[in-house]
């Protein structure tokens, strides 16, 4: 378990466990850790790089069956009507 604090020392603490965690598993993309401040149901991911990543972005309003099950399912707010 680490602190994502901004305080110096526990900063560069994170940054160390990350680059040994990637020394170790060289072909790992990222790691997933949940957040001491934010509900147990919900983590957070750290990605190494984007190198493998293939991106296609639309507007969210433009997808209705993505927009819908995060609607309905994932408990996303929407500022317009759906």
């Amino acid at each position: 378990r680490i602190s994502t604090s901004h305080e110096p020392v526990v900063w560069e603490a994170a940054h160390l466990l990350a680059d040994a965690v990637r020394a170790w598993w060289p072909d790992l993309d990222g790691i997933a850790f949940r957040s001491r401040t934010t509900p147990e149901r919900s983590f957070n991911l750290a990605f190494f790089s984007s190198d493998a990543f293939a991106a296609d972005a639309r507007p969210l309003v433009d997808c209705p069956d993505e927009l819908a099950d995060l609607v309905l399912h994932h408990h996303l707010t929407v500022d317009f009507d759906l």
